[in-house]
């Protein structure tokens, strides 16, 4: 308790002021909270009763907290009375019947006065600072703490106004305990409330929970604060992607400056009366730039913003863009403050430069910033440095929708909020379903990883496709995500196949000559090198072009689509289609990697299974169904045959005959020390009439240009010994006797470090090297026998079919003698030599 006197004279008292300053401190893990000044008055009572009155910042309207009379003061304030009849309760606002007979207490009389009783003390005033723990400041005087002014105990911000409230001057305390928080009073359809405001990565009805922010929810008050740009001072590619609350019409987004008042360099970007403002200085003059369109409340928008030293455009919603440029002669902009994202730490340094007073009200899905897409979890797992006032927005867009099987709510997804795993359908995944040949309805997709830098220079791409309608987008692919930087498309319209690509400056359209046949399955092949792009259907002519621009590489970093696009994404302007394929998808091959179409895909919503023999099971034992157009053909486990891998082989398989689709695979610890170290030793008999086709394959599970793999195959005919060592490929071809003749021949392969030596049957030695310094083979693989699975893709292209015939009597050393089925771990298509 404080000690206080109270005094109170009658009617003649007049307005004499009686100052009180109260002071206490708090500390908090997080932040101090100093209680320093407001102003509340008691004034001459009109009857023997007690009467106290209380100014309040703003002025009278119909959302004031007055219940019976208000005045409008000529200082910014205003006031609250009651009829003849009432006296003005202790909050300073409310009203009740004046039947007390309680006689003033004399002025020399003192009494022990509680703390909250010294609220409505006559001028006694409070003011909250709370300072915040982070700063980056060069500005440390105004940058330390945000400044809240606390109404009866009921923090707001003194420099912005709140989206949820116009009730500045609620004179109640607080009934909240809000812990490390504080509690605000706002006003929403003339019905006071409270609520706790909590740092960053708390929340909670008392800030008693940590949660995690992946999807920010911004009250207008709110704020993050992430590092200081880097690498910006020129150049700048950012996307933005946000939805507005109903009171989002006005709000600033974001910041990034030199100082923190906004003198010299800066960039911000906000809501305008609906529509989007770019501000920016380079230190010689401001530039502005505003959208065309305005932004769309409660659903989801998309901007982009490119600015190249004093130029600057930015497009919303896939609308029309807007350009412009700063003042001055200067081009490059200075950061040093801390990015601020959704509001800011102290709105009064920024409001006068930037002409707006309150944060941003809504949630922010997604924000990248020259290709760095920002985690909003709190570092050291996120990016964020700190927050306040900061919600988690699937919990609000997610609290009533109950994803079955695994499913799971994206707030960024709307319209269709469950993300359902492969195998359920339904708007809440509530339907199983056994997908084998997936079919797309036309708000369908599967979603896999970017093609990245894989296809920098060039893009293969076959897929077989049978299209129920005559539009429809196949494939896209972007780096930057709606339609920014490079990209690629594969669509259908009005029925031709299409492919459009964009090297960031200039976009190349090819069109098919004739259309596909609906409900005909049809082989597309597209293909990309540099500028020139390159499209063939089945019983079509190819047809060819390039882009008139300057660049060559393609980097996607985004999501590849397959199948058809989410709902509302941001495409390039250019295409003029939004619609999704109608069809079955059956083959895809990327770069001459076969893709698991379902197995692969990170997500997808609305794919069912498309009309086909594969659903029935065909395969029996434990075989694989490959669907080929309207058939299908079985992978048989060994030890089966015929159509549908019904048929038993009878006896035991001593010499296997394999097809060109066919592998043993062995992995046996005894089997894999062979392999590697700075030797190898490798001997067999083989028999074929094709001219190609790989014979044995030892590598690595992820291939890349310089992964160790030793390979021995067959190439026109010729056998050869292909190898890398982590330096560069080796190729020894062995010219002195050709294979493919159908007669028995004997192979023989020593390896000594770099060098190789290669025999065929009685022939002469002949001998080779690999590149570099490299000497010993590092493989993790286990070993491959008469082909490779995924053959084309785990072998980066340098295969594209096993061996069509038979092998026998294979030694890893002299010791070890490979017995060929019993020892396989798993096979496939593998019969018995004839």
């Amino acid at each position: 308790t404080l000690s206080h006197q109270r005094c109170f004279s009658p009617r003649d008292y007049g307005l004499q002021h009686l100052k009180m300053n109260v002071n206490w401190a708090t500390r908090y893990s997080l932040g101090r909270l100093f209680v320093v000044s407001y102003v509340f008055l008691a004034l001459p009572a009109k009857s023997t009763h007690e009467t106290f009155e209380a100014l309040f910042q703003g002025q009278c309207g119909s959302k004031t907290p007055c219940q019976h009379l208000c005045f409008d003061l000529h200082d910014g304030t205003f006031e609250c009375d009651c009829r003849p009849g009432y006296i003005l309760d202790k909050n300073g606002y409310s009203c009740s019947v004046d039947n007390s007979t309680e006689s003033y207490k004399p002025c020399n009389e003192t009494r022990e006065t509680k703390l909250e009783e010294i609220f409505y003390e006559k001028e006694t005033s409070l003011v909250a600072k709370l300072e915040l723990p982070y700063n980056n400041s060069s500005d440390n005087n105004d940058s330390t703490s945000l400044n809240q002014t606390f109404v009866g105990g009921n923090a707001y911000n003194e420099s912005s106004t709140t989206s949820e409230a116009e009730a500045t001057g609620l004179t109640h305390v607080c009934s909240l305990e809000c812990g490390v928080g504080d509690c605000i009073r706002y006003v929403v359809d003339d019905e006071a409330r409270e609520r706790c405001r909590c740092p960053l990565g708390l929340g909670g009805d008392t800030c008693q929970s940590f949660i995690e922010i992946t999807i920010p929810r911004f009250h207008g008050t709110s704020w993050m604060e992430f590092n200081t740009l880097e690498g910006a001072y020129k150049d700048l590619q950012l996307v933005l992607e946000f939805q507005p609350s109903e009171a989002g019409l006005n709000g600033l987004l974001l910041y990034a400056s030199e100082k923190s008042n906004l003198e010299g360099d800066f960039i911000a970007i906000l809501i305008r009366n609906g529509f989007i403002e770019f501000r920016f200085d380079c230190g010689s003059g401001m530039g502005l730039i505003e959208s065309h369109e305005a932004v769309l409340l409660n659903r989801q928008n998309r901007l982009t913003v490119y600015r190249h030293r004093w130029d600057v455009w930015l497009q919303l919603n896939n609308g029309k863009h807007s350009q412009g440029r700063s003042q001055g002669l200067f081009s490059h902009i200075t950061f040093r403050e801390p990015l601020s994202v959704g509001g800011a730490r102290k709105m009064s340094l920024v409001s006068s430069r930037l002409n707006i007073s309150t944060g941003f009200d809504g949630c922010l899905q997604h924000l990248e910033i020259n290709h760095h897409v920002y985690d909003f979890r709190n570092q050291p797992i996120g990016n964020a440095h700190f927050g306040f006032d900061v919600d988690e927005c699937s919990q609000e867009m997610c609290s009533h929708v109950k994803c079955q099987h695994g499913g799971k709510c994206m707030a960024s997804y709307v319209e269709s909020p469950c993300l359902c795993p492969l195998g359920y359908m339904g708007d809440l995944c509530q339907t199983p379903i056994d997908l084998l040949v997936p079919s797309f309805n036309g708000s369908s997709f599967l979603k896999y990883p970017g093609l990245g830098t894989s296809s920098l220079m060039t893009l293969d791409l076959t897929m077989s496709v049978k299209p129920a309608s005559r539009n429809g987008i196949l494939v896209y692919n972007s780096q930057l995500g709606g339609g920014g930087g490079d990209y690629i498309v594969v669509l259908l319209r009005d029925g031709h196949l299409e492919f459009r690509f964009s090297l960031g400056d200039d976009e190349a359209v090819l069109s098919s000559q004739h259309p596909l046949t609906i409900g005909e399955w049809s082989t597309l092949v597209i293909h990309r090198t540099g500028k020139m792009g390159y499209i063939k259907i089945t019983n079509q002519n190819a047809v060819s072009g390039y882009t008139d621009g300057a660049f060559t590489q393609m980097t996607l970093s985004d999501s590849l689509f397959l199948g058809g696009i989410p709902p509302k994404m941001d495409l390039p302007e250019s295409l003029q289609m939004n619609q999704s394929f109608h069809g079955c998808i059956q083959k895809v091959e990327v770069n001459k990697r076969p893709i698991q179409v379902l197995a692969e895909a990170l997500s997808g919503l609305n794919v069912e299974n498309c009309d086909h023999p594969c659903i029935t099971e065909p395969c029996s034992n434990g075989g694989y169904c490959i669907p080929k157009s309207d058939g299908y053909s079985c992978d048989c486990p060994v030890g089966y045959t015929a159509k549908g891998c019904t048929q038993p082989i009878a006896g035991e398989i001593k010499v296997p005959m394999f097809f060109g689709n066919s592998y043993l695979y062995y992995n046996k610890n005894s089997i894999v020390k062979k392999l590697e170290g700075n030797k190898t030793s490798v001997s067999f008999l083989f028999r074929t009439r094709s001219s190609r086709g790989l014979l044995f394959w030892t590598g690595q599970n992820k291939m890349f240009a310089s992964s160790d793999f030793f390979a021995i195959g067959i190439q026109e005919g010729l056998l050869h010994v292909r190898y890398n060592l982590g330096s560069g490929d080796a190729f020894v071809v062995y010219n002195s006797t050709s294979v493919d003749d159908g007669s028995w021949h004997h192979v023989k392969v020593e390896r000594l470090e770099q060098d190789v030596n290669l025999t065929v049957d009685t022939g002469p030695v002949i001998m080779g090297k690999s590149p570099g310094k490299m000497k010993i083979l590092n493989t993790d693989q286990g070993l491959y026998i008469g082909g490779l699975q995924e053959i084309s893709y785990l072998s980066l292209g340098r295969y594209q079919g096993g061996l069509t015939g038979c092998i026998a009597d294979i030694f890893l050393s002299p010791s070890l003698k490979l017995d060929l089925v019993p020892d396989a771990l798993r096979g496939s298509n593998i019969y018995t030599c004839e």
